[in-house]
């Protein structure tokens, strides 16, 4: 498989268990471009979770529902703020929720909660806003975090340290808890895939790209993962590749280490024009991928001969030192 980029940031290299048997070498060598491919699956079970998280994250929440045509005045300027503010809140500080500076005291905040969860309660909303509860909801949710947070001493110096690394509002504290449990969870699939156990390591990467949607270097690793487990031969198969180097393809059109794992597959598929084409782009922007400036050339030599086709069994030998993710999170090629 082609070069890949180290582990994703924040992920450590973990060692296997003592006692854990090594794979063979023959095993832990990845498909290069001068050796045939490992057997392929005749037919492959298709990885629903693979269109279900790229369908989830690739599609934009339903828009709010707008107010009735016959609400009264002061009633809809309250569904409008409504709304507005269940789409703010998660990307504001639990100062800003509360419209206090920074430097507000127990009692400030306390007050200044009390009033905001009166105005949200969703059991008091009129009858005209009950559609809108389950938003109510959410504002008070994030309303009563911020009091419980400000007004306990402990857990109020923690936020405010959160808050100068700018990491102080609920979408951003989502999100690096769930880049902290991806990490942990790639750790596990690190060590499976260590273990020659890549087609569980596959089945793990659900979980991390489920959490970590658009981190380029797990869909990368997926994509591989794929390569090495499920081939291309099934219809299934080639679907969820393309999927996922769609996905990632679609966070950054230029990732040298995603278009390798395209250009591998494209060879596979015996696309080889067009696997050509691409090795070509990454060799003109980066000439220091040696794999791509091989085929480059190569292709170079197959225009001179006119007619002539080329089979993978042709393509260059990468050079030594040269390895996919895969190979490195597993120990690696010995020099």
């Amino acid at each position: 498989l082609p070069p890949v980029a180290s582990l994703p940031p924040g992920a450590r290299r973990a060692s296997p268990a003592r006692g854990t048997r090594r794979p063979p070498a023959s095993a832990l060598a990845g498909t290069s471009p001068g050796t045939s491919a490992a057997p392929e699956r005749s037919s492959v079970a298709p990885r629903r979770w693979i269109s279900g998280w790229i369908h989830k994250s690739t599609n934009a929440d339903p828009p709010p529902p707008a107010p009735p045509p016959k609400l009264p005045t002061a009633e809809k300027l309250r569904w409008v703020e409504l709304i507005h503010l269940s789409g703010e809140i998660a990307h504001q500080n639990y100062f800003q929720m509360l419209g206090l500076p920074s430097s507000a005291t127990t009692e400030h905040v306390e007050s200044a909660a009390e009033e905001r969860l009166a105005k949200w309660d969703p059991a008091t909303l009129p009858d005209s806003l009950v559609a809108l509860q389950p938003m109510a909801a959410g504002i008070v949710k994030h309303l009563r975090v911020a009091l419980e947070t400000l007004t306990n001493p402990t857990r109020r110096r923690g936020y405010e340290a959160q808050l100068r690394a700018g990491r102080g509002t609920p979408a951003l504290i989502a999100e690096a808890d769930r880049a902290s449990q991806a990490r942990m969870r790639f750790e596990e699939v690190h060590l499976l895939m260590r273990e020659g156990r890549d087609a569980e390591a596959l089945d793990a990467m659900a979980e991390v790209v489920e959490l970590a949607p658009d981190q380029i270097d797990y869909l990368t690793a997926t994509a591989q993962l794929m390569l090495r487990v499920d081939g291309t031969k099934a219809p299934s198969a080639r679907k969820n590749l393309e999927l996922v180097l769609d996905r990632a393809l679609a966070v950054d059109p230029h990732h040298e280490e995603t278009l390798m794992v395209k250009g591998e597959l494209l060879r596979r598929l015996e696309r080889h024009d067009e696997a050509f084409a691409l090795y070509e782009g990454i060799a003109a922007r980066n000439p220091t991928n040696r794999e791509a400036v091989q085929f480059a050339r190569l292709a170079k030599m197959r225009r001179r001969r006119v007619g002539t086709s080329l089979r993978p069994s042709a393509a260059p030998k990468p050079e030594a030192g040269f390895g996919s993710l895969i190979d490195r999170l597993r120990g690696g090629r010995k020099k």
